[in-house]
C-alpha cells in the first residue's frame, strides 16, 4: 500500500494542534497593548472647560486638594504628577505618590510659590 505511513487526524485534533501552536507562538512573543495608544483622549482631559482639563495644565505645581468624604472635607497636599480620566496623582513631600479620586474633589488651591510646610 502506498500510504502506509499516513495517519489521519480528525478535525478536532487538527484544531487543537493549531490552537496549541498559536498559544505557544503567543507565549514566545511579548504582548503589546496598543489599545491605550489607539484611543482618543477624552474631551474632559483636553478642554480647560472641565476640571481635569484645567488640572492637566497645572502639572508640576504644588497644590492642596480638598475632598468630600462622607459628610466632611479632608485634604491632601503635593505636587500634581498626572491627571487621568477619573483620578489625579499627587507626589507628597516625602516622595510618596497619592492616587486621588477625581469625582470627590471639591476645592483645589494651586500654590504658586510653595514654602516648606
Amino acid at each position: 500500500m502506498l500510504f502506509t505511513n499516513f495517519t489521519y487526524k480528525n478535525d478536532d485534533a487538527v484544531e487543537k494542534e493549531q490552537a496549541s501552536e498559536t498559544v505557544a507562538t503567543a507565549a514566545q512573543e511579548p504582548m503589546q497593548d496598543n489599545s491605550a495608544n489607539d484611543m482618543p483622549m477624552p474631551e474632559t482631559l483636553e478642554s480647560t472647560l472641565f476640571i481635569p482639563g484645567y488640572l492637566n495644565t497645572q502639572i508640576g505645581k504644588y497644590m492642596r486638594i480638598e475632598f468630600l468624604i462622607g459628610n466632611g472635607l479632608t485634604d491632601r497636599n503635593g505636587k500634581l504628577v498626572k491627571v487621568g480620566a477619573s483620578y489625579i496623582i499627587l507626589q507628597a513631600q516625602n516622595g510618596d505618590l497619592i492616587v486621588c479620586d477625581l469625582f470627590s474633589i471639591k476645592f483645589v488651591t494651586i500654590i504658586e510659590s510653595p514654602t516648606v510646610i
